[in-house]
C-alpha cells in the first residue's frame, strides 16, 4: 500500500526516503519479507559488509525505513508492535564498522597542488575554479561555505584578502 510519510519532513527527505525505501524493497525482494524486522538488520549488515557504505548512509536509510513504518502505523495499515519490533533494530555505530569498513585515503600534497592548478587560468571561470579550489584546501572550511561565499565575503585589510565565513 501507499504510505502516507509525515508532513513535517522536508522535500527533498521525501525523495531520499522513497528511494531508500525502494532499495530496502528491491533488496528484500530475493528471499525475504519487508515487514520482518530481521530482513532490515538482515540489509543493514549487507550495506556495511558487501556496499561498505558510509555509518552515516546506512543509518539514513534505516531510519527512513523505521520512519515509514511508524507513519504506516499512524495510517492503521500496521500493526504498532510491529513498529516497536522495528524501532529495536540498531543503528550502525562508527566504531563498530571502523574495522570492517576501510577509511578515506588522504590526498598528498602533490595531488592537491595538482588540483588546484588544473583550472585553465586564461578563462574567469578556472580563475575562478582555481581561487575557490585554493580557498577550500588553504581553509578549514566546509565545500559548502565556499561554494557559498559572497563578494561581500571577501575583506581587503592590511595588503592581504581575509574570508569571512560564519558556519
Amino acid at each position: 500500500g501507499v504510505v502516507h510519510l509525515p508532513t513535517r519532513l522536508a522535500p527533498r527527505t521525501m525523495v531520499e526516503y522513497r528511494r531508500d525505501a525502494q532499495q530496502y524493497l528491491a533488496w528484500c525482494a530475493l528471499d525475504k519479507d519487508p515487514l520482518d524486522p530481521q530482513a532490515l538488520r538482515s540489509w543493514r549488515r549487507h550495506m556495511a559488509e558487501v556496499e561498505g557504505l558510509t555509518v552515516q548512509t546506512i543509518n539514513r536509510r534505516l531510519g527512513a525505513i523505521k520512519t515509514m513504518v511508524r507513519a504506516s502505523v499512524a495510517c492503521e495499515a500496521l500493526d504498532e508492535r510491529l513498529a516497536y519490533r522495528f524501532g529495536l533494530v540498531e543503528m550502525v555505530s562508527l566504531v563498530a564498522l571502523r574495522q570492517r569498513v576501510p577509511r578515506r585515503q588522504a590526498f598528498t600534497p602533490a595531488q592537491i597542488r595538482a588540483v588546484c592548478q588544473a583550472p585553465d587560468t586564461t578563462t574567469l571561470i578556472g580563475l575562478r575554479d582555481r581561487a575557490l579550489l585554493a580557498t577550500f584546501v588553504g581553509s578549514a572550511c566546509r565545500l559548502s561555505e565556499v561554494v557559498g561565499l559572497r563578494r561581500t565575503d571577501l575583506l581587503a585589510q592590511q595588503g592581504a584578502w581575509l574570508v569571512s565565513i560564519l558556519g
